[in-house]
């Protein structure tokens, strides 16, 4: 959120869209320090496709997923494909994966047909686009085959931006 809204208390590091609300849906246990199940995770996607019109909800971020490769046909994918045509944008992370071991992994929701996934690169600290990378930690496609005979849908992420060394907001020390 900080990354998006953040206001930069009148510095340098603003968010990229520092007027923007936000509604926000926790599926995590606090108890367990953030694990979620997935009937958190459907409960809240089902909560936002019910509730986007009343409060004004038009862009999804998830930043969570399954631990495992899927076709974009399992039940976490399809609903997340509903949102989407209840008028949602919806932005997941294509996942983190400790030193790249199983980066070819892209789970669910990622794996779904009509969100952008989101991968990342590290841009090296420089402003030059030709030594951009795609991060080590950041898993990739393509996903498994959904049979539907369309090979460009398998292929993710969708874009990638950066994701490495990036300043979000800190704490008021005062």
């Amino acid at each position: 959120a900080g990354i998006i809204m953040g206001t930069g208390n009148g510095g340098d590091n603003i968010g990229v869209a520092p007027n923007a609300s936000l509604v926000d849906c926790r599926v995590g246990d606090v108890i367990t320090l953030g694990s979620a199940t997935m009937t958190n995770f459907m409960e809240a996607l089902e909560w936002v496709k019910d509730n986007a019109i009343r409060h004004n909800i038009s862009v999804l971020s998830i930043s969570m997923g399954t631990s495992h490769s899927t076709d974009g046909n399992d039940a976490s994918s399809r609903l997340a494909n509903e949102v989407v045509d209840s008028g949602v944008t919806v932005v997941v992370a294509i996942g983190n994966d400790d030193n790249g071991h199983n980066a070819n992994i892209v789970s669910s929701p990622g794996s779904a047909d009509k969100v952008i996934t989101v991968g990342a690169i590290h841009d090296r600290n420089t402003v030059e686009r030709n030594d951009d990378t795609i991060a080590g930690y950041s898993q990739r496609g393509p996903r498994p085959s959904d049979g539907d005979n369309d090979d460009m849908d398998e292929l993710k992420p969708d874009l990638t931006a950066p994701g490495s060394d990036i300043a979000s907001c800190m704490h008021n020390t005062l």
